[in-house]
């Protein structure tokens, strides 16, 4: 971890009063069939926060895999996926701070930790966003729940399994915009809510995609289940 990451890190301790986990690895995927899954900045495990600190070598976003990965669009899964997951991701970027003209800060507090404060302090939301958050975090748990038996049993099939709602509805318009559901439509894919060694497995994510879409039925959205084997 560099010098200005630490003292972003640093800041953050200090506002939210806890210690993060720096340099925290996530077992649950692999971008792209890496071997060893990304690191983030810091994890709040109390929280459910990851703070990911952009300097200006970061790369920006990048809507879909071009025909040659890339770093920009590799850090774009990852925002995803954490969503997908349940996680707060809060980026901080360099320029939101006060830097040098060689675009390294000059790490002065008094102006920063003010800025960084605000970024950490997420106004409440309303009523029925908890009711999604709420109904969102069963269904990760349901998923979890039907995966855990399974987790010693070999790979059975190739395919995906995908999990569409309206994405004009208002549960539609929350998951797009808080959990990184991607198009067409409001679309989750199972791949990466499974771990890596089970990513070409189908059985694998039916178990997982059917749990967590039970619940979302049950709590009245209606889903669309899209499953293929290869």
């Amino acid at each position: 971890m560099c010098d200005d990451e630490n003292y972003v890190i640093d800041l953050c301790d200090e506002v939210l009063g806890i210690k993060a986990k720096r340099q925290h690895r996530f077992g649950f995927f692999c971008p792209n069939g890496d071997q060893l899954t990304p690191l983030v900045t810091a994890y709040y495990e109390v929280l459910n926060l990851v703070v990911e600190y952009r300097d200006s070598a970061a790369p920006y976003n990048e809507p879909a895999p071009p025909r040659t990965v890339t770093p920009h669009w590799h850090d774009q899964l990852r925002r995803d996926v954490l969503r997908q997951h349940g996680f707060r991701l809060l980026e901080i970027d360099y320029h939101e701070l006060a830097y040098d003209g060689s675009k390294y800060l000059l790490r002065d507090a008094v102006h920063d930790k003010p800025i960084i404060a605000k970024k950490l302090t997420k106004p409440p939301g309303s009523k029925l966003e908890a009711e999604f958050e709420d109904i969102y975090r069963r269904a990760l748990n349901a998923g979890q729940e039907a995966l855990a038996p399974m987790l010693n049993d070999h790979r059975y099939g190739c395919g995906f399994f995908r999990i569409h709602v309206n994405a004009n509805s208002k549960f539609g318009r929350w998951v797009i915009r808080e959990k990184g559901w991607g198009k067409p439509g409001a679309c989750l894919d199972i791949t990466h809510m499974v771990p890596p060694q089970f990513y070409q497995s189908l059985n694998h994510k039916s178990a997982f995609g059917r749990a967590f879409d039970k619940v979302l039925n049950d709590a009245g959205i209606k889903t669309h289940v899209w499953d293929r084997s290869d």
